[in-house]
Formats: structure tokens, C-alpha cells, sequence
């Protein structure tokens, strides 16, 4: 069995334990603190919790193997799922839990962000040592550029203009300008 815990931060207490899918990978929040969404590695699917209520509203089949980040579009509609084991992207419609294929972006997806106006996603590229961009619109990869070896998480900077990629097999970090 697996959990994510909900830990109140001033007191460094467990509050809440709520079951999910087997082996979770990567936790996200949606920007209206309203779902919290987790992405289980070993039974392939999505865990949506109801923060109200610290129970799981819905269990979301990914359609692919080994799911890892988890991006969420500004308006909180979309979630977007890297499959690492099949080497893909799906979006995750939030009202209705439909699953679509999205992009395809190389080898080991891993790590996702979105730009602040939503208008790109970012992908690391584990196997490739690449970082993706690819338009939320149409699922199109604009632009890619090289990093270190095995790139795994991201951060962007507050104003959306530098991406940080921490390259795991070179002990490395790159600064990606955005434009």
C-alpha cells in the first residue's frame, strides 16, 4: 500500500494519510489548492485527492507505463502526465478525467513545467538529455536544446524567463533562457 501525507508545516505533524495507487512518483497541486494530484509509478494511473476532504475522488488509468511529472495548465483544466515508461506526454482533462495522447517530446520524459501564461510545456528529457518545448495548443515541439545527462527536475524562475535543469549523470545544472 501506498500514501500521500498531509503535513501541517508550523506544527511538523502528520494531519491526514490518504491511500493512492501503487508507488507514487510525483505530487502536484492545482493553483486553486482544490485537487491535489498524484501520479502512481507501478499501477499507472492518476490519484486525484479532494483537499477538502483528504479523500480520492477519482482514479484516472494513464493508458502507459510508468508515470512521473505532473505540470497543471494556469486555468487548472489540464493536467499533463509525462510517461517515462512509454516515452510520451497525455493531458489529463480535470473536469472529466478524459485521457488523450499529447506530444511526444523523445526518450524518458520526466519532468514537467508550464510557462506562466500556460501557452508552453517543458519536458525533460531523461534518455535524450533534452529539454522539450512544445505548445499546450497543439501539442507541437517548437524548440529544443541540448543539456547534461540525464536531466531530471526543473524550476523556472518567477518571471518565466530562465528554466534550471539539475542533469543527475553529469552532476551538472543548466540555465535555459526562454525566449
Amino acid at each position: 500500500n501506498s500514501y500521500v501525507y498531509k503535513v501541517d508545516t508550523a506544527k511538523l505533524e502528520v494531519t491526514d494519510v490518504v491511500e493512492v495507487g501503487a508507488v507514487p512518483k510525483y505530487v502536484a497541486a492545482t493553483h486553486d489548492g482544490s485537487k491535489v494530484l498524484v501520479t502512481n509509478w507501478c499501477s499507472m494511473d492518476l490519484s486525484v485527492i479532494d483537499t477538502s476532504t483528504s479523500k480520492v475522488t477519482e482514479t484516472i488509468p494513464l493508458g502507459g507505463k510508468h508515470p512521473r511529472g505532473i505540470a497543471v495548465s494556469p486555468d487548472d483544466s489540464t493536467a499533463y502526465i509525462a510517461l517515462m515508461g512509454d516515452d510520451r506526454t497525455v493531458a489529463v482533462d480535470l473536469e472529466d478525467g478524459e485521457v488523450r495522447d499529447f506530444t511526444d517530446t523523445g526518450d524518458g520524459p520526466r519532468h514537467l513545467l508550464t510557462s506562466p501564461d500556460g501557452a508552453h510545456l517543458y519536458v525533460s528529457n531523461n534518455g535524450e538529455g533534452t529539454v522539450s518545448e512544445v505548445d499546450t495548443d497543439t501539442g507541437k515541439v517548437t524548440r529544443e536544446v541540448t543539456v547534461g545527462n540525464q536531466p531530471r527536475s526543473m524550476a523556472m524562475s518567477p518571471d518565466g524567463g530562465a528554466l534550471y535543469v539539475g542533469n543527475y549523470g553529469s552532476s551538472t545544472v543548466s540555465k535555459i533562457r526562454a525566449e
